[in-house]
């Protein structure tokens, strides 16, 4: 695991209290986009043992939620003032709230487009995640949004950015097009895409896609969304429960990708994505009902339990969240 070891996370979290104006300037580092695991082999092995779902391919069900789920957290990651009703009602009647800005409703039907193509083209390659892109940035339904693209920047990988490409809130600047040899992001992207099939486990590959795009900033817009979408496919290609982003706090999501766009550190990043990632499963395992009533009940208690087997391969003895398989 990549980790700045200058640094405990307590005085990870206070360097990340001060303002970015004053953490000093970060350049990018080719190195991270090697095939590093985040997570070692027992761990993700004890994570997919929880997460694997099972059944030779999602159900209909198993894609309407997700496409209602992911819709609504990953646009409201973005500052989306869409409810997870009014996505429910959007996605499934195609109902716009008119209470609430056109741009939203854009947003929020652009992740329905790029999901219902990521479940269809379960592959992790450079072309299929150029394709979710194209879906989220299209600016067809709100073209003077500053959420969307022109269409001819839409699924493109960036080679120029004249007024510079900069990362609200974190002191990271990502490679600039011009400062380069030409081609040079597009290169990258090859080897972003390689690098996280060369990967052990569906696990790491969705982590490193989840972190990666965004490091790089390949594309002139929707690198976050883009990753959201993107680090599902190895965990859907796997049988693996899909990653909702729901229980993703925005605070910790941010704080994890700052860690690791200025410090190089995954460790924030890879605790958000285990805590939300346990507690999506928890939602989209084809459980029992007593199981899904108990673990209702008790979440938290469930999901610290789920947690501490991962990272220390410490259960009880009949959890009800390890099915038996």
């Amino acid at each position: 695991m990549n980790f700045n070891k200058s640094f405990t996370l307590e005085q990870l979290a206070a360097y990340l209290a001060n303002p970015d104006t004053q953490r000093p300037f970060a350049r990018y580092r080719e190195e991270l986009l090697e095939p590093e695991p985040a997570f070692t082999t027992e761990e993700a092995a004890r994570l997919i043992e929880i997460v694997r779902m099972d059944i030779p391919q999602y159900s209909k069900f198993s894609v309407g939620k997700l496409l209602v789920d992911l819709s609504w957290a990953s646009s409201h990651l973005e500052g989306n003032t869409y409810t997870q009703l009014d996505t429910q009602v959007l996605i499934e009647y195609g109902k716009i709230n008119k209470d609430k800005p056109a741009e939203d409703a854009a947003m929020i039907l652009n992740h329905k487009k790029a999901i219902e193509y990521m479940v269809s083209n379960v592959a992790l390659s450079e072309k299929n995640v150029r394709m979710i892109h194209k879906a989220l940035s299209d600016n067809s339904m709100a073209p003077e949004s500053r959420h969307f693209l022109e269409q001819d920047k839409c699924g493109m990988i960036r080679s120029y950015t004249p007024s510079g490409l900069y990362i609200a809130g974190s002191s990271y600047m990502p490679p600039q097009a011009e400062d380069r040899s030409f081609g040079y992001i597009d290169k990258e992207f090859g080897k972003l895409i390689a690098s996280a099939g060369a990967l052990p486990d569906a696990v790491n590959k969705s982590f490193f896609v989840m972190t990666r795009i965004p490091y790089l900033q390949a594309f002139y817009d929707a690198n976050k969304r883009t990753s959201r979408i993107s680090c599902n496919i190895p965990l859907i290609e796997d049988g693996l429960s899909p990653l909702s982003f729901v229980d993703f706090e925005k605070r910790r999501y941010l704080e994890g990708m700052i860690a690791f766009y200025e410090l190089g550190d995954e460790r924030l990043a890879k605790n958000a994505y285990l805590d939300a990632y346990l507690a999506s499963a928890f939602r989209y395992l084809p459980f029992g009902e007593d199981a899904k009533f108990a673990l209702s009940a008790e979440r938290d208690k469930h999901l610290a339990a789920a947690r501490r087997y991962v990272v220390a391969g410490v259960r009880e003895a009949e959890p009800v969240w390890l099915r038996i398989k």
